[in-house]
């Protein structure tokens, strides 16, 4: 026989099998480019074994009876090649079903090896044992393909094998399409006309209906169908699962969990926020892959439907987020999975405390200004107006240390508008470190400073050096000095004072340790410069057992029976073995201005309430063990914890 014996049916066949390879090849290569959207390497596997089933169809027509006559050892060849390519459509094929119709949950690495054993396995009965494939297989000079066969007991379990697969498949997709929006079901409609004509062309050959295996020749259906819904739908660009795809682009942290809370799916925020990578948690229990934010876990463990906000340490920062929990249903109203939220509001929330702090700065700066700076420049005029009108220049003296104190308070203001502000940089910082370095910045004295214990927590670090070198000064300050009298407690807190004259005996509060008539600009502490005070005179230093003070720094816990806000986990505390401040002083010390002594500023504490208000702290005054002062910071989270609010 020769080409020109050829029926009119056997050359569009060809035909079109050569069209379906041509079109098989295109769209691979266009699959191939957006490999990395859902469903793109499934459709590479489909295109690539229908590529090599259409072309050994083609090989076999070749060396068939009516164009090369050739040896029928090729023609076994080819069939043997044949089911390599059978068996990659079939397994790429589903594979695709289940990231089109959003099951990415399934299409995991796992899924992926199990649907190769099947083209492996039939290439291997193929090769190795063909007579399990064909129970006749012989040459034919009239037939196209140049044999007759009889197939075997492998070819059945092939068959029922990929028409199960198939069938699934299908079913994935018709679920699909009744289901979306008239978008996607158009898209739907086209992948589905696309992957049913092969099905079909394959069930009528196998059916006697047809001599010919229609379906590598029924690719041409299916490259035309796909490319159409690439083109018109932007198959590859906007999957029916776009949805998903708009959750994968944001920057909220999004995960679905199932009933027994095992990962659904989940974008790469959130496998970002939890460290851990994506194709790796799919199908796990949360909580034996996830080893970060375990409070968190904890706190949402049972919650259906939830709204709220959270704060958690991340990257040695501390971030807030909105939480939101939503459930999920079937089409019998079960609950099937919950779908987790989190937006990141900590540059808003940031902001909005910055804003809210700086106001109150605001508010305390005019308070100074218009109240305890007025006081000392009424004195001042007062004792010029004296000399004026008698000539004594002794008249001068106080008005000097009036000055000298509206320059305290002129220094510490500007400390608590600088230090006070918000705090936009912060980095982890040892408590013992930092506290050494700002006790040496501190004229301490006689006094000694043990670090009982420590840990790290993110803060501004210049900042908070400038907090503790102030409470290091009150301690100091309160505890080693006394009125010339004698000690009493309520020398060691800041009271307010209207009195026009300065009081060497009152002379404890921050900014000043001098008497009246020995008070210089350089006796003041200046809060927030490391410059230092000069050391209090001998005869006023408190009588401690072992005459000096003791100053104290450590941690606390929820445990420790400290003051401690809700949902918060840490804090630390300066404390001493001083007088102490009376239970009843204790609600005021922290406001500006508030001072026992005319030549303080009242600020010292008050720039600590600051400093500590702009990284979200709280203060409490309290009683140390001894007796003494002790300044309690609460609210700050450890690096590596995590705090809900």
């Amino acid at each position: 026989m020769a080409v020109g014996d050829l029926p009119f049916w056997a050359i569009l066949y060809v035909i079109a099998n050569i069209v379906g390879v041509v079109l098989s090849f295109v769209l691979g290569y266009y699959a191939w480019r957006h490999r990395d959207e859902p469903g793109a390497t499934s459709l590479v596997t489909v295109v690539v074994g229908a590529a090599i089933w259409s072309a050994m169809v083609l090989l076999r027509i070749a060396t068939g009876p009516y164009v090369l006559d050739g040896p029928f050892w090729l023609t076994t060849l080819w069939n043997r090649v044949m089911f390599l390519g059978i068996g990659l459509t079939v397994a790429g094929w589903f594979g695709f079903a289940l990231e089109f119709t959003g099951r990415e949950r399934f299409a995991t690495r796992k899924t992926a090896a199990l649907l190769a054993i099947h083209p492996v396995a039939i290439s291997f009965v193929a090769w190795f044992a063909p007579d399990l494939l064909w129970a006749v297989f012989e040459p034919s000079s009239t037939d196209l393909t140049g044999f007759t066969s009889e197939w075997g007991s492998a070819f059945v379990v092939h068959n029922l094998y990929a028409y199960g697969l198939s069938m699934i498949g299908l079913f994935f997709l018709l679920g699909y399409i009744f289901r979306n929006r008239s978008l996607y079901r158009k898209q739907g409609l086209a992948v589905l006309l696309g992957s049913l004509s092969p099905f079909v062309g394959n069930l009528v050959y196998q059916g006697g209906l047809v001599p010919v295996d229609l379906a590598p020749t029924a690719y041409v259906i299916t490259g035309l169908a796909f490319g159409w819904a690439i083109f018109s739908y932007q198959l590859m660009d906007v999957t029916p699962i776009a949805r998903e795809h708009v959750v994968d682009t944001i920057d909220d942290a999004v995960f679905v969990l199932d009933r027994d809370d095992r990962f659904v799916d989940l974008n790469p925020a959130a496998a970002a926020l939890f460290e851990v990578d994506r194709d790796d948690v799919l199908g796990e229990h949360i909580r034996t892959v996830v080893s970060t934010h375990t409070e968190l876990l904890d706190r949402y463990e049972d919650a259906e439907r939830v709204e709220d906000e959270i704060d958690v340490q991340a990257d040695d920062e501390r971030r807030s987020f909105e939480i939101r929990i939503y459930p999920l249903f079937d089409d019998h109203d079960r609950l099937v999975a919950r779908q987790f939220l989190l937006h990141d509001n900590t540059h808003q929330r940031r902001r909005q405390r910055q804003l809210e702090h700086q106001n109150e700065q605001l508010e305390r700066v005019v308070s100074v200004v218009s109240h305890d700076l007025r006081n000392p420049i009424n004195v001042a005029r007062g004792y010029v107006d004296v000399t004026k009108e008698t000539g004594d220049i002794d008249n001068l003296e106080p008005a000097e240390q009036s000055f000298d104190r509206m320059e305290t308070i002129i220094e510490d203001v500007l400390t608590m508008a600088r230090d006070g502000g918000g705090v936009d940089d912060t980095e982890p910082v040892p408590l013992d470190a930092i506290a050494e370095n700002a006790w040496q910045q501190v004229d301490t004295g006689e006094a000694t400073l043990e670090v009982v214990d420590s840990t790290t927590f993110a803060a501004d670090r210049r900042k908070l050096q400038r907090l503790l070198e102030n409470l290091f000064r009150n301690s100091v300050e309160h505890g080693s000095t006394s009125s010339q009298g004698g000690s009493r407690p309520d020398d060691s807190v800041e009271h307010g004072s209207t009195s026009s004259r300065p009081k060497a005996d009152d002379s404890v509060e921050h900014g000043s340790t001098s008497s009246q008539g020995d008070s210089r600009p350089d006796d003041s502490v200046e809060h927030g410069s490391t410059s230092r005070s000069e050391p209090a005179d001998s005869e006023d230093a408190i009588d401690h057992a072992d005459g000096t003070l003791t100053v104290t720094v450590g941690t606390i816990d929820a445990d420790d029976g400290s003051i401690l806000i809700e949902g918060e986990s840490f804090g630390f505390y300066v404390a001493d073995d001083g007088p102490g401040i009376p239970a009843g002083e204790r609600p005021d010390v922290l406001d500006a201005g508030y001072t026992t002594a005319e030549t303080g500023t009242g600020l010292g504490l008050s720039i600590v309430q600051s400093i500590a208000e702009a990284h979200g702290w709280t203060v409490e005054i309290t009683e140390s063990r001894t007796g003494g002062a002790r300044i309690e910071l609460t609210g700050i989270v450890p690096v590596g914890r995590a705090a809900a609010v």
